[in-house]
């Protein structure tokens, strides 16, 4: 199996908080600032805005009960997890970017698959 195949089937089977901080990490160091997800603390989203800036914002598919939102173009969208239509997560994206550096970028479940890859590639080349 591919690296990015293993690293996407790892990724697919996460449904916490750290799916979103590595999506954020790959959208700071890509910079795809539009798809950065923020925790969905309405207080804190609107802090300093007018009542009308607020009112403009909300998009018809904001939910005060979900945990993540994400300002598109449209508004303010609110999703769960990556399940949900609304979350901007490619996890096909994240996969290859976390593949093409060879770098489990902190999550030791993502290095040691990273590791043996590598570890496999190695040992092929010395049989050949």
């Amino acid at each position: 199996m591919e690296l990015y195949e293993r690293i996407k089937e790892e990724l697919e089977s996460w449904i916490t908080d750290d799916l979103v901080t590595i999506w954020n990490d790959y959208c700071n160091e890509c910079n795809y600032m539009d798809d950065y997800i923020e925790y969905n603390d309405p207080d804190e989203l609107m802090y300093g805005r007018t009542p009308s800036e607020i009112l403009e914002g909300i998009g018809e598919d904001y939910d005060i009960r979900d945990n993540y939102a994400v300002y598109t173009i449209y508004g303010w969208e609110s999703f769960n997890y990556e399940s949900d239509e609304h979350c901007p997560i490619d996890i096909d994206a994240l996969a290859n970017w976390i593949a093409d550096d060879e770098d489990g970028h902190g999550y030791d479940s993502l290095q040691d698959i990273v590791d043996e890859y590598l570890e496999e590639e190695e040992e092929e080349e010395e049989e050949e």
